[in-house]
């Protein structure tokens, strides 16, 4: 089955509302008292099952560890046939192991959406919206029904004990969309990314199924709930290189080629370099090498900027007059403005100014480096 919900359109995940009382399991008071086979006053017949279950539970929590309530293992879904929903034999934690032989549930027809559950005391219940049963359970999966065929299965939001962790799946595109309990802790893989609820925010810690490279420090922005307000991640994906801060996602480097500069980032860096003998003006592309050694032949010679509206935010080009002689000028698009004038061995870093929503190239002259 296949994840196609978003976060918010599937029920919240069901955590146990007490903490489990061990003196208070051996009597009647629990009301999410663990599934188990229980003890009478002078048992004798059957006692030697009775135990080998209880070993067999703890074995099972140990392999699951979970923090929450989730399928162990099993309790896949399937159409059986009409209206008859089949559920494959598994286990699930819901304080304790419940096991659940497998069966089959009739769903009622003509539904948007049908909400499997597993019950704490084994039993299946099947809801038409994503209110959650009454007691502690496990939500299985869902599907649509109509004309009597059952459609649409799908496992979004469905709890699994992965590793210690309850894990499940949405397809939000980036982080969930739903705002879970401040008490609650989880992973949940989406389309975009692999992000853990830590009781505040959604924290991401893979995106797109490659590690985080690293992380920087910039001002506080409000946006992306993806990074929190105040961080800067670089993302390796391929053979490309992302940044995303709480703004948004931008890919930064192509063909090897860095092409964002972040106040936060700048350092020692390896541009690429493009050195050319220039015989008439030459104008430059966004595509073009960062570092452009330029050496103007029989005359001075310009060189044209990128069209702005083609450029990445941060993109930057460090032009070098690589001549002996004769001068290198520094123009906007189309040749409508002098950034610099570079006689032989000066060089100029022009970036794009972004005003307004859009980016242009500096008005006012900029000063050669020698």
């Amino acid at each position: 089955m296949a994840a196609t919900l978003l976060g918010s359109a599937v029920p919240p995940l069901l955590w146990p509302s007490q903490v489990l009382s061990l003196a208070l399991s051996q009597s009647s008071g629990a009301t999410e008292a663990p599934v188990s086979t229980g003890f009478s006053q002078g048992d004798s017949a059957g006692v030697l099952g009775k135990l080998n279950r209880l070993l067999a539970e703890l074995a099972y929590a140990q392999v699951g560890g979970g923090n929450g309530f989730g399928i162990m293992d099993g309790l896949a879904l399937s159409v059986s046939s009409g209206l008859t929903l089949a559920i494959a034999s598994g286990h699930a934690s819901i304080f304790g192991t419940v096991e659940y032989a497998g069966g089959t549930t009739v769903l009622p027809n003509n539904t948007s959406r049908c909400w499997i559950w597993l019950l704490q005391n084994g039993t299946i219940t099947v809801l038409t919206s994503t209110t959650t049963p009454g007691s502690a359970a496990v939500l299985l999966g869902s599907c649509i029904t109509s004309a009597g065929v059952i459609s649409d299965l799908d496992t979004s939001g469905v709890p699994y004990i992965r590793g210690g962790n309850v894990w499940r799946e949405t397809a939000d595109a980036d982080a969930p969309s739903d705002t879970p309990s401040t008490s609650h802790f989880f992973i949940t893989k989406t389309a975009g990314g692999i992000y853990t609820w830590d009781g505040s925010v959604y924290a991401e810690t893979i995106y797109g199924g490659r590690a985080r490279v690293s992380s920087l420090r910039t001002k506080n922005q409000a946006g992306d709930p993806g990074v929190p307000s105040g961080e800067v991640v670089l993302y390796a994906k391929g053979d490309k290189l992302y940044f995303r801060d709480s703004t948004g996602l931008r890919q930064i480097s192509e063909a090897g080629k860095l092409v964002l500069e972040h106040p936060t980032m700048r350092g020692n860096i390896a541009w690429p370099v493009n050195t050319e003998t220039i015989t008439a003006t030459k104008q430059l592309i966004a595509t073009d090498n960062n570092v452009q050694v330029l050496t103007a032949s029989g005359a001075n010679r310009n060189v044209d900027m990128p069209d702005p509206t083609t450029v990445t935010a941060g993109y930057e080009w460090r032009i070098i007059n690589g001549g002996s002689s004769n001068n290198v000028v520094v123009r906007s698009y189309g040749g409508g403005t002098t950034i610099a004038t570079l006689t032989p061995g000066q060089a100029v870093t022009v970036r794009p100014v972004f005003s307004a929503g859009s980016l242009s190239w500096p008005t006012a002259a900029l000063t050669p480096e020698s």
